[in-house]
C-alpha cells in the first residue's frame, strides 16, 4: 500500500510478481508432492480406514493453487482499500457454489462438490487477477512472462530476508 500511495509503481509490480512466484512455487510444490503421494500419505495417516477417491483428491489439489494465485494477487486490493467488489464477488460465488454443490455431489459425490469449491476459485481469478494487475499498472503479458523465473524470485525473497535481519 505504501509503494502505490507513493507512485512507486515499478516496486509495488515487483512485491507482487515475487509474492505470485514464491506462493505458486509452494502452491505447485505441494500438489506435485501430494499428486504423487498423497493418496499413500493419507492411508498411512488414517491406518488405512480412508481410502481417497483419487479424482478428489486432485480435485482439491488444483483448488489449492487456484486459490492460491488469487488470494495472494488480492493482497494488492486489499493493502489499497480496492476489496469492496472481490468481498462481493466472493459472497456470490460462494453462494453459487453452496446451490450448485448439492446436485453436482449427488450426481458425481464428492468430487463433484470439490468442483463447486474449484468454481469459485477460478472465478475468482477471472475478477482478481486483471484488478490487481490494474492497481500496480502491470500487463498480463509481462506479469506471466516474468512468473516462470522462480529462481531469480527465491534468490530475491532471500536477499530481501538477509537485509532485514
Amino acid at each position: 500500500s505504501r509503494c502505490v500511495g507513493s507512485g512507486r509503481l515499478d516496486e509495488a509490480r515487483s512485491i507482487l510478481r515475487l509474492s505470485v512466484q514464491l506462493s505458486l512455487a509452494a502452491s505447485l510444490s505441494v500438489l506435485f508432492a501430494l499428486a504423487f503421494f498423497g493418496v499413500a500419505i493419507i492411508r498411512w495417516w488414517t491406518r488405512g480406514l480412508v481410502d481417497p477417491p483419487v479424482l478428489l483428491l486432485f480435485i482439491l489439489l488444483l483448488v489449492i493453487v487456484v486459490n492460491t494465485m488469487w488470494s495472494t494477487l488480492s493482497a494488492v486490493l486489499a493493502a489499497t482499500n480496492r476489496h469492496k467488489r472481490m468481498a462481493v464477488i466472493y459472497l456470490s460465488g460462494t453462494m453459487v457454489a453452496l446451490l450448485t454443490a448439492v446436485p453436482l455431489s449427488s450426481i458425481f459425490g464428492l468430487p463433484g462438490a470439490a468442483t463447486a469449491l474449484l468454481a469459485i476459485d477460478i472465478g475468482m481469478v477471472v475478477y482478481v487477477f486483471p484488478a490487481a494487475l490494474r492497481v500496480v499498472q502491470d500487463s498480463p503479458a509481462a506479469f506471466l512472462r516474468a512468473l516462470p523465473n522462480v529462481r531469480g524470485a527465491v534468490r530475491s525473497a532471500v536477499s530481501s530476508a538477509r537485509t532485514a535481519t
